[in-house]
């Protein structure tokens, strides 16, 4: 077996990507992880570590807290009045980190925006952002149902029985 061959016989870690949440800041018309400078882009997301010392391991590092983010539920609406701020879910799958209200995953992709409720100039950026990024733009109160259609989230069940304490 050559070395090209090797990637693609290898099992996926998930018969199906995990579902997950997060909020991202919107500036010129793309999506920014909030504290780190990662641009998210159309298309499959690569984790990367941002950390100086680095390490030999790809991300998401166990020792680390390097990876793409999401919480296992929808965040608040606390995006809604701030202008930079918007919520959507993600589909997340590969090397994968479970915590206690969220997870840390290799690969990602942004599968759903939430449509503000004012119609702003925000709200018309989101929907632009949406479509560039071609992915669902829906209600806050949709956002489950639509995510559900890209992956399953980890089971609460599931999450107790793996997480310690």
């Amino acid at each position: 077996m050559t070395d090209a061959a090797e990637p693609a016989a290898r099992a996926p870690d998930l018969a199906e990507p995990i579902i997950g949440y997060r909020q991202w800041r919107l500036q010129d018309a793309t999506l920014w992880s909030p504290y780190l400078d990662f641009a998210w882009r159309r298309g499959v997301n690569t984790a990367r570590c941002e950390l100086d010392k680095g390490h030999p391991d790809p991300a998401p590092a166990h020792e680390c807290v390097c990876g793409l983010h999401a919480w296992y539920r929808p965040s608040p609406r606390l995006g809604s009045a701030v202008p930079d701020l918007v919520a959507g879910a993600v589909a997340l799958w590969g090397e994968v980190e479970v915590h206690a209200t969220g997870l840390r995953a290799q690969y990602a992709a942004v599968i759903a925006l939430v449509l503000p409720l004012a119609h702003t100039t925000k709200r018309r950026r989101v929907a632009e952002l949406a479509d560039s990024l071609e992915v669902d733009l829906v209600p806050t109160r949709q956002l489950q149902a639509c995510a559900l259609g890209y992956g399953q989230p980890l089971s609460s069940d599931w999450l107790a029985a793996t997480l310690p304490g």
